[in-house]
């Protein structure tokens, strides 16, 4: 008995943990994200938005549009040349990686494709939780 509520109290703290990372799901045109507890959301819906940290030092903004004709990689080398950025570096998830500088500041990137629309994901704070949004688009 002592093993068993031991490991309910472990499962109930692992759920607690896991399922309380985000607040809601937020609905842009063409995809949906979950939001990080606290984090604000800005943008239109047509091409790009932003989730905003509660304290204003991170962010992560993302802008989609066509990219009919080409695959991810050369989606990625336009947009990093576009932006001045570094070059592409392909990550085991099948997207890329680049840095830019943007008003000073180095911002992390992933570029990649759903079918024929290229989505670039921007942060000015470290990959750690763009991976994490990342994995809760839904197209």
């Amino acid at each position: 008995m002592k093993n068993f509520l031991v490991f309910l109290l472990v499962l109930v703290v692992v759920l607690m943990f896991s399922t309380g990372a985000y607040a809601a799901r937020q609905v842009f045109n063409g995809f949906s994200v979950e939001v990080p507890v606290g984090w604000g959301v800005t943008g239109n819906g047509d091409g790009w938005g932003a989730l905003i940290a509660p304290n204003g030092t991170e962010s992560i903004s993302f802008e989609y549009s066509s990219a009919e004709g080409m695959d991810s990689c050369q989606f990625a080398k336009n947009v990093s040349d576009n932006l001045g950025g570094s070059s592409v570096v392909e990550t085991d998830r099948g997207d890329y990686e680049f840095t830019f500088i943007s008003n000073g500041v180095k911002t992390n990137a992933r570029a990649f494709m759903v079918m024929s629309v290229g989505v670039v994901m921007k942060t000015q704070g470290g990959f750690d939780k763009l991976y994490g949004v990342l994995e809760t688009c839904s197209w």
